[in-house]
Parts: structure tokens; sequence; C-alpha cells
């Protein structure tokens, strides 16, 4: 089976080997978008879980 590019992306800013489909993982990332329509709901959500948030200003908005 192939790996998708999204896959090994997510895998090593997770730090690990693979990553496979349905699985949560926790990864550093350089930066975050989200849609204008669900990107309120999203930050809601990280909100209510307390998540910290790495840098607000790589959050963008589209």
């Amino acid at each position: 089976m192939t790996t998708s590019l999204t896959a090994k992306i997510l895998a090593k800013a997770s730090s690990r080997e693979k990553v496979e489909v349905g699985e949560h993982v926790i990864a550093n990332v350089d930066r975050v978008m989200i849609h204008d329509v669900t990107g309120p709901i999203s930050l809601d959500v990280i909100e209510e879980l307390k998540a910290e948030v790495f840098d607000p200003s790589k959050i963008y908005i589209f």
C-alpha cells in the first residue's frame, strides 16, 4: 500500500514512522489554515478544550 503525501507530512510532523487513516495525531505544524465558515467553530472547540495555540499569528483564515 502506498502512503499519501499528507500521511507522510503528518508522520514527520508528529515524529512517527507512519500514521494511519482515521488516527488522531499531535503534530508540530508551521501554519494552520481554516476556512471562514468553519473556522469560528474550530476556534471555539480549541478554546473549549483549552488547547494551546502555538502562535496565533500563524493562523490563516480564507
